[in-house]
């Protein structure tokens, strides 16, 4: 079986699971993470992944590893150093982000 389909089962079974033991609704986990029922659904059917962003705040909701939700560790809990590892690399990626925003907004100006 392809890696892929193993992480996609995985990431299914520990979505599902974690709902469960938390007693989460599909709607209150949409309503946490900014979409909808129906688009938790697809996940927990499989039909789709989600995205960058709402995988990791499904991980951040169930206060999990995205490794964990992955089927990667067996780990649930972040450690201290994967979560300031996490931060770190958040806040380099919205730095570079935000350069990129202003090396825009510079060039469209430079066109008018």
């Amino acid at each position: 079986m392809p890696t892929q389909v193993k992480a996609r089962n995985a990431f299914v079974e520990k979505l599902c699971a974690l709902m469960d033991g938390a007693g989460t609704t599909q709607q209150t986990l949409a309503d946490k993470i900014g979409t909808t029922r129906q688009t938790i659904s697809q996940y927990m059917n499989g039909d789709i992944e989600p995205k960058m962003r709402a995988f990791a705040a499904i991980a951040e909701y169930f206060g999990v590893s995205c490794d964990y939700l992955l089927g990667l560790s067996t780990n649930e809990c972040r450690t201290e150093d994967e979560k300031d590892n996490l931060i770190g690399n958040l806040r380099e990626a919205n730095a570079k982000l935000n350069d990129l925003v202003n090396r825009i907004h510079a060039m469209t100006r430079n066109k008018e």
